[in-house]
């Protein structure tokens, strides 16, 4: 593929999903933060790198190392970082086909050692419903019996 074409592909790509995260954030929040507004807007700038010979897996690399909201850095993780964490998996599924899963069934399927600091947040912005539920219990991933264990666990912290 020529490179200005997947620049311009990935930058869509990060606007649309920016775009699925904000209305996310209003759904669950009822409000649109900052934070959100600044959601993964570095990867506005770094797709720009493809034009000079940066791979998109670097790009992504470099993003992932310092975004607070990924897992997959050492950075410590505040309340606001989990927040937009929860959010940026719930939302995945409108815009990325690669990523079907909603916030809960993510933490169960790749996350589940962060179980005890992601489920309060899930549960308090409303994303332990009964479709979040139903799509734990499709994937099959833990038992109904666990699936419903967590839910009874962590639905205290869920708003009212």
């Amino acid at each position: 593929m020529n490179t200005l074409k997947e620049c311009l592909l990935l930058l869509n790509y990060t606007w649309q999903h920016k775009k699925a995260f904000l209305k996310t954030e209003k759904k669950v929040r009822g409000f649109n933060s900052l934070r959100g507004y600044l959601h993964d807007t570095d990867k506005l700038f770094l797709y720009w790198l493809l034009l000079f010979g940066v791979k998109k897996e670097q790009i992504q690399k470099i993003h992932r190392r310092f975004a607070t909201h990924h897992v997959e850095n050492s950075k410590p993780k505040n309340k606001n970082d989990l927040i937009e964490m929860a959010i940026d998996w719930e939302c995945a599924p409108i815009t990325k086909t690669d990523k079907p899963l909603l916030a809960f069934s993510t933490m169960i399927e790749h996350y589940p050692s962060m179980e005890s600091v992601i489920m309060p947040i899930i549960a308090e912005l409303g994303m332990l419903n009964d479709e979040a539920v139903h799509q734990a219990l499709q994937r099959k991933v833990f038992s109904e019996t666990k699936i419903r264990e967590l839910v009874l666990q962590y639905q205290n912290y869920a708003k009212h």
